[in-house]
């Protein structure tokens, strides 16, 4: 079962795109090729955290998507989640699909940037 047998149809046509697939591509390799980043990252999140989500005290945003069909994301679009960090902002868009970081990266940098003082 590849990636696109069970993505909303919104994220099936974005991911078949040659565009978009260049992109990926390119940003894997990266990922990959700088010291192993991405595999670093994908173990962190998902090993045992040393410490409880209740002691997060700066602003979190959880950014979910109603149409996000893969089984292997959260079930529950993370309400569970957000309700462990206190300082969380639970965003939950209907119309979005699994590939709401790319659909919505203006919004989600911008919503980050936000928190930076200059």
């Amino acid at each position: 079962m590849g990636t696109n047998d069970v993505s909303a149809e919104c994220d099936r046509s974005l991911y078949l795109s040659d565009s978009f697939t260049q992109a990926y591509q390119r940003c894997l390799q990266e990922g990959f090729s700088q010291g192993g980043g991405y595999v670093r990252d994908s173990v962190n999140a998902m090993s045992a955290w040393s410490f409880a989500l209740e002691n997060i005290t700066i602003p979190v945003d959880l950014w979910y998507d109603g149409l996000d069909t893969s089984p292997v994301h959260s079930p529950d679009f993370s309400v569970t989640l957000a309700a462990h960090l206190p300082q969380a902002t639970h965003i939950l868009d209907p119309n979005e699909g699994g590939s709401i970081l790319w659909t919505r990266s203006h919004d989600i940098l911008s919503k980050l940037k936000s928190y930076v003082s200059v």
